[in-house]
Protein backbone atom coordinates (compact mmCIF):
# COMPACT_ATOMS: atom_id res chain seq x y z
CA UNK A 1 0.00 0.00 0.00
CA UNK A 2 2.84 2.34 0.52
CA UNK A 3 4.09 1.83 -2.54
CA UNK A 4 1.28 2.17 -4.45
CA UNK A 5 0.65 5.70 -2.14
CA UNK A 6 4.26 6.78 -3.54
CA UNK A 7 3.68 6.08 -7.03
CA UNK A 8 0.30 8.01 -7.19
CA UNK A 9 2.71 10.79 -5.15
CA UNK A 10 4.52 10.50 -8.20
CA UNK A 11 2.73 10.60 -11.11
CA UNK A 12 0.71 13.42 -9.43
CA UNK A 13 4.39 15.36 -9.31
CA UNK A 14 4.79 15.08 -5.68
CA UNK A 15 7.94 13.93 -4.99
CA UNK A 16 10.64 13.83 -2.54
CA UNK A 17 11.33 17.48 -2.34
CA UNK A 18 8.05 17.63 -0.83
CA UNK A 19 8.90 16.03 2.24
CA UNK A 20 9.43 18.45 5.12
CA UNK A 21 9.66 18.41 8.89
CA UNK A 22 8.36 20.85 11.52
CA UNK A 23 10.72 23.88 11.05
CA UNK A 24 11.10 23.82 15.14
CA UNK A 25 13.18 20.57 14.43
CA UNK A 26 14.82 21.83 11.64
CA UNK A 27 15.96 25.14 13.38
CA UNK A 28 16.11 25.15 17.01
CA UNK A 29 18.43 22.57 19.07
CA UNK A 30 17.19 20.12 21.14
CA UNK A 31 17.23 22.15 24.90
CA UNK A 32 17.84 18.79 26.61
CA UNK A 33 18.69 15.02 26.64
CA UNK A 34 21.26 13.18 24.50
CA UNK A 35 20.26 15.25 21.48
CA UNK A 36 20.41 18.20 23.55
CA UNK A 37 22.19 21.03 20.71
CA UNK A 38 21.53 19.47 17.64
CA UNK A 39 19.02 20.00 15.17
CA UNK A 40 17.35 17.42 13.17
CA UNK A 41 19.19 16.63 10.00
CA UNK A 42 15.83 14.83 7.34
CA UNK A 43 17.97 14.41 4.18
CA UNK A 44 19.85 11.48 5.80
CA UNK A 45 17.18 9.60 7.36
CA UNK A 46 15.07 10.45 4.16
CA UNK A 47 18.06 8.85 2.38
CA UNK A 48 17.86 5.58 4.54
CA UNK A 49 14.13 5.75 3.97
CA UNK A 50 14.37 6.06 0.21
CA UNK A 51 16.78 2.41 0.53
CA UNK A 52 14.45 0.99 2.72
CA UNK A 53 11.78 1.29 0.52
CA UNK A 54 13.69 0.42 -2.60
CA UNK A 55 11.72 4.20 -3.72
CA UNK A 56 15.12 4.68 -6.07
CA UNK A 57 15.18 1.89 -8.02
CA UNK A 58 11.30 1.96 -7.83
CA UNK A 59 11.35 5.46 -9.35
CA UNK A 60 13.90 4.23 -12.16
CA UNK A 61 11.85 1.64 -13.07
CA UNK A 62 9.01 4.25 -13.20
CA UNK A 63 10.92 6.47 -15.36
CA UNK A 64 11.62 3.57 -18.02
CA UNK A 65 7.99 2.48 -18.10
CA UNK A 66 6.75 5.96 -18.64
CA UNK A 67 9.41 6.25 -21.85
CA UNK A 68 8.40 3.13 -23.23
CA UNK A 69 4.69 3.90 -23.55
CA UNK A 70 5.35 7.83 -24.39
Amino acid sequence: MVNLKRCFNLRKGIGRESKTISRRFAEEPMPIGPPKGRVCNLEPMLREHYLYRRWNVLLENIKRVVEKYR
